[in-house]
This record gives C-alpha cells, sequence and structure tokens, in this order.
C-alpha cells in the first residue's frame, strides 16, 4: 500500500507542476497583454490632449437648392495633423471636402479653409470637423 499512495502523490505533483506552469504561461500573457493595452491607451490620450481645432469663419454662395461653403478652420493644438484624415460632417452627413493646402501636413496655429460644393437645404446647419483621433468642432451657419 505503501508504494502506491507515493506513486499516486508522484502523479498529483506532477499534474500540479504542468497545470501551475500552463497557467503561469497564460498569466503572464494576459499581462502582456493588458501593459501593451494601456500603453496604446495611454499614448492615444497623449494625442488627444495635444489636438484642437477651432471653426473660424464659414461663408456660403448660392441658394438653397445648391450652395457652396468654405469653412476656415485652425489647428490649435500643439500636434500636427494629416488633413488627409479629417473628416467633415454637414448635417450629420460626412462630405466631400477640398482644402486650400498641398502638403498633406497641418501644423500647429495653421488655419485651413476647407471648401464643401453642392450642398443643398435652407435654414441653420450644423457643421462638425473631426480629425483622425476624433477631436472635432461645430459650428452652426444659416443658408436663406
Amino acid at each position: 500500500m505503501g508504494f502506491e499512495t507515493a506513486v499516486v502523490v508522484a502523479i498529483f505533483l506532477i499534474a500540479f507542476l504542468f497545470l501551475g506552469g500552463t497557467y503561469y504561461n497564460g498569466w503572464a500573457a494576459s499581462q502582456d497583454n493588458l501593459q501593451t493595452a494601456k500603453e496604446d491607451n495611454n499614448a492615444l490620450m497623449l494625442e488627444k490632449t495635444h489636438t484642437s481645432i477651432s471653426i473660424g469663419e464659414i461663408n456660403s454662395d448660392g441658394s438653397n437648392t445648391s450652395y457652396t461653403i468654405t469653412v476656415d478652420v485652425t489647428n490649435t493644438g500643439s500636434r500636427v495633423l494629416d488633413w488627409e484624415k479629417i473628416d467633415v460632417l454637414v448635417d450629420g452627413k460626412l462630405t466631400y471636402f477640398d482644402t486650400s493646402t498641398d502638403p498633406h501636413t497641418w501644423s500647429p496655429e495653421e488655419s485651413v479653409t476647407f471648401t464643401m460644393v453642392d450642398l443643398n437645404g435652407s435654414d441653420w446647419h450644423r457643421i462638425k470637423v473631426v480629425t483622425e483621433n476624433g477631436i472635432g468642432d461645430y459650428a452652426t451657419y444659416h443658408i436663406d
């Protein structure tokens, strides 16, 4: 009876070591993933705190059936933006735009004029300009 007990204890010990090693490897991998996610989140939060834009003057040309607007937007943050990754929404709809600048970078304190054509509707409209990391600014304008 003593030999069988020793064999059972040895089997349980080996199984415990195997399961413990497997558990530890899984735990260590998940901790690495968690640490990477925290670092990515911190980098994104840092980018967001350094990003800011401000909508300035909005000019319209045309009538309520078809009009064009030009919007002056200033990069008031301290981060260089890529204006090809900017989204412009007019009344909640993603709108195609053209810009006044040729290079793709948008430096801090630089203003860019966005032009949207073939818009329609009268009364008050809302425009939102959103940067690549989700920071944006709203403004309203009126068409007679």
